[in-house]
C-alpha cells in the first residue's frame, strides 16, 4: 500500500485497506442515494468522491498524535481534514475501534442526511456531520 517505503505507524496494510473500503462503502451509499436517513433515502451526494490512501496524511496524523504528551481531544485540522475518534477503551483492537468510529461518524447522517442540498457547507464543517462528509 505504501510502495517500496515502509508505512508509518503500527497498522497493517490489511487494516488500512479495510478502513479505506469501509469509508468508501458509506461514501458510495451517500453518493448514489442509497444511504438511509430515518425511514427514507438521503438525497444523492453525486459530488462525493472516492477516498484514496495517502501515506503522507497517515504520517502527518501519526506525527500529530505522537507530538502530544496527552492524547489530543480533537483533529488537527488544516487543508486535508482528517476524521477523529477517541476512545478510553485502550485494549480495543484496531478493527473494533474503527467500527466504533465509523458508527459515531455516520450515526448523525443516518438521522438527517446532508439535507435537501447535499453540498459541503460551513454548517456541515462545524457540525456533527463533519466526519461523515470527510
Amino acid at each position: 500500500m505504501c510502495g517500496k517505503d515502509p508505512c508509518p505507524g503500527t497498522f497493517s496494510d490489511e487494516f488500512r485497506v479495510t478502513a479505506l473500503n469501509m469509508h468508501n462503502y458509506y461514501r458510495r451509499l451517500a453518493a448514489t442515494g442509497w444511504a438511509k436517513t430515518g425511514d427514507k433515502y438521503a438525497k444523492t451526494a453525486s459530488k462525493m468522491v472516492e477516498l484514496k490512501y495517502s501515506k503522507d496524511l497517515e504520517e502527518a496524523a501519526n506525527n500529530y498524535l505522537n507530538a502530544n504528551s496527552n492524547c489530543p481531544a480533537a483533529a488537527q485540522g488544516g487543508a486535508a481534514v482528517e476524521n477523529f475518534f477517541k476512545t478510553n477503551k485502550f485494549t480495543t483492537p484496531h478493527v473494533e475501534a474503527f467500527k466504533e468510529a465509523m458508527k459515531s461518524w455516520w450515526t448523525p447522517f443516518e438521522k438527517s442526511g446532508f439535507g435537501d442540498e447535499p453540498t459541503y457547507t460551513d454548517k456541515i464543517e462545524n457540525g456533527d456531520l463533519k466526519y461523515a462528509a470527510n
